[in-house]
């Protein structure tokens, strides 16, 4: 007699569920454009590290921390509301309202750059003396903000492929941007028989030449959001209209003070120890750049999911799937960085920067918290809660500073790298019990 009893069907095994699922597929060109990118860099930070002093390259550093803020600023939270409101009108099919919001963000974003270079240029002096504590130095300022404009563009090219889902143009606007960055800083460091004193200002140079042909690339590769536009396209509908103005003002404090806290110890660094401090704390920062990438990857793939996100249960859903994603990853990266630092810190800067290896390692547990922190904090704005994201980001900015100032001024680099770990495990703690307590009161009653 044959057994003939019927068997439930094989569930698909883990592999075979991410080879089906888009994000996963998305996550693989973000990630592989993201590894390049930071090879790319590095191979030229080995360079740089080799080649500038430790007071130059320390100099050169805080120089691109303060490019980093006023490019921030200049964006004044377009990046994070083009993909929040874009994201939501591409999920709905709604093609003409999303390409009425490329456009707006992009002229938008080019305005506030060239607001932004004419009051650098009056408060240059300013800048000199209390960021960069480089008084002797007056055209490293213009050089800082020589390619912000050409940056802005890249950024917003990058944002509309995110939108759209155009990975393959994302990986190409991406892993461009980063060679012409290398090539500009080569093209200087081999092309000179002899340093130049003022070193930093010509490669900042050279890098904003190389950012604006990328941005060129970028608005070919977008054109596409041209093209059902009249004139520049600046007209846009009621609902365009509503979504931005409700979103852009915490979306521009978000990303502020967010930037802004990100690069804190560097600015205290200079400030408080000088310039080969920061060196050292930069070669640190430099090599842990491979953890920012990884949120930085996570975050083009799961933010337009995240902006999608329409009640309850999908935000509960997406903050589980995001957990068992980040925490099991965020353990085996940060991990083997910090066991394997004392042997990669000589390979790529040599044993000048031995004393980066300690502060790394302590970095990599920090970088570790905000991978996992970062994908969460996106539900804040499915949740109708933006507000709640602007607090936590103000609160960084302020314990930083705190923090960092006292650790600082007493440890120096490793201080600054202790520093970084206190905060984000506090905020970490401070974020998860506020995303409880609002999923918890949010949560449908039975």
């Amino acid at each position: 007699m044959n057994n003939t009893e019927s068997t439930p069907d094989a569930q698909p095994t883990l592999f075979e569920r991410l080879r089906g699922s888009s994000a996963a597929r998305d996550g693989i060109y973000v990630l592989a454009a993201q590894a390049i990118g930071v090879l790319i860099a590095l191979a030229a930070d080995s360079l740089l590290f080799r080649d500038l002093q430790k007071s130059e390259n320390g100099i050169f550093n805080t120089a691109l921390g303060l490019r980093s803020v006023l490019l921030s600023i200049a964006d004044c939270g377009m990046a994070m509301a083009t993909v929040r409101v874009g994201s939501y009108f591409v999920a709905k099919g709604m093609r003409a309202e999303a390409h009425a919001v490329f456009r707006r963000a992009l002229v938008f974003r080019w305005l506030a750059a060239l607001v932004v270079c004419g009051l650098c240029a009056l408060l240059s002096k300013s800048i000199l003396a209390h960021i960069l504590d480089t008084p002797s130095r007056p055209y490293l300022v213009y050089a800082c903000i020589g390619g912000l404009l050409g940056m802005t563009t890249v950024s917003w090219g990058l944002d509309v492929a995110q939108c759209r889902r155009r990975m393959g143009s994302y990986f190409a606007q991406n892993v461009g941007d980063n060679v012409l960055r290398a090539l500009a800083i080569m093209a200087v460091l081999r092309g000179m028989e002899t340093p130049s004193p003022r070193i930093s200002e010509l490669i900042l140079w050279m890098m904003a030449a190389g950012v604006i042909v990328a941005a060129l690339i970028s608005v070919l590769v977008e054109r596409e959001v041209f093209a059902d536009a009249k004139g520049f396209g600046l007209a846009a509908p009621p609902s365009v209209s509503d979504e931005l103005h409700g979103f852009i003002p915490y979306a521009a404090a978000a990303t502020f003070l967010g930037m802004v806290a990100i690069y804190v110890e560097i600015f205290l660094l200079k400030n408080l120890r000088g310039s080969e401090e920061t060196a050292i704390f930069a070669g640190a920062r430099r090599l842990g750049s491979l953890l920012p990438l990884l949120t930085a990857g996570l975050t083009t793939v799961m933010l337009p999911r995240a902006s999608a996100l329409q009640s309850h249960a999908e935000c509960a859903g997406y903050i589980r799937k995001a957990l068992k994603f980040t925490v099991p990853l965020s353990v085996i990266v940060c991990g083997g960085l910090a066991l394997a630092a004392s042997l990669i810190v000589p390979l790529m800067w040599g044993h000048t920067y031995d004393a980066s290896i300690v502060p790394l390692r302590w970095m990599c547990l920090a970088y570790g918290l905000s991978f996992i922190a970062t994908p969460l904090s996106y539900v804040f704005f499915p949740l109708k809660r933006p507000g709640t994201l602007v607090i936590l980001n103000g609160l960084t900015l302020a314990l930083s500073i705190g923090v960092g100032i006292w650790m600082v001024t007493r440890y120096g680099a490793l201080g600054a790298a202790w520093s970084m770990l206190l905060v984000r495990a506090t905020m970490a703690l401070i974020m998860g019990l506020v995303l409880w307590r609002i999923m918890k009161t949010a949560a449908p009653k039975p």
